[in-house]
């Protein structure tokens, strides 16, 4: 590029970078925005919060049981509770196994990876445009 060429582009990105602060300086976070509705602006973060804590109980809570029932010799018997299982449980068992890799994989893409997801939403409804 030549001299009055740069100058140009110089001049063109200042204009840019000062419409750019001029937007960041009229808006607000989503949700104080008047643009989203009140339900709405109040209602997301709600429903976030409340996603959280249902991946928090599906994660620590019992996953799963197995009952035994049958009969042996014309007797009825039953083992409740034969093998009980959550994920938090199954991970370490893993861990505690060998496979590592996979109790490496569960707890990124079924541990981490939702939660950092929703607080990365509920930061992005607060936080400013500028950001």
């Amino acid at each position: 590029l030549n001299r009055p060429q740069k100058l140009e582009l110089e001049k063109m990105q200042n204009d840019e970078r000062e419409r750019e602060k001029d937007l960041n300086s009229r808006m607000s976070s989503l949700v104080k925005s008047k643009e989203v509705p009140l339900l709405i602006r109040l209602f997301i973060p709600i429903v976030i919060i409340g996603n959280i804590a249902l991946f928090l109980s599906g994660h620590l809570s019992l996953g799963g049981t197995v009952n035994i029932s049958g009969t042996f010799a014309g007797q009825g018997f039953d083992v409740d509770g034969f093998f009980e299982f959550s994920m938090a449980k199954s991970t370490v068992e893993m861990w505690n196994a060998g496979a590592t890799a996979l109790a490496i994989l569960i707890v990124i893409f079924s541990g981490v990876w939702p939660y950092s997801k929703l607080l990365v939403t509920l930061f992005i409804w607060f936080a400013l445009p500028r950001w």
